[in-house]
């Protein structure tokens, strides 16, 4: 398959490259002593969102998201630790 027949949007990766920045992100923040709760706004991509939490087993705060659809829907693959990060609205409660 071209990347020109792959169906508009769609997410497309480099998994060498997604990995060594996940680790390289992990290896920052473990520097202060804190944990990185990844931003999936970009990725939108539970399979992303299962990498950047596997690089800091035991210390894995969850996951970032900035639309309640993101929420829901890494809610509905088991993400349990979702922070919006997005003032909500009266209306979108």
């Amino acid at each position: 398959m071209k990347l020109a027949d792959l169906p508009t949007p769609c997410l497309v990766l480099d998994r060498r490259i997604l990995q060594r920045n996940l680790d390289a992100m992990a290896r920052a923040v473990a520097r202060h002593g804190v944990a990185l709760r990844p931003h999936m706004k970009t990725a939108k991509s539970i399979d992303v969102a299962r990498l950047a939490l596997a690089t800091q087993p035991g210390r894995t705060e969850g996951i970032t998201v900035s639309t309640l659809a993101e929420a829901e829907y890494f809610a509905g693959h088991g993400i349990t630790d979702i922070l919006y990060a997005v003032g909500i609205t009266p209306q979108k409660l």
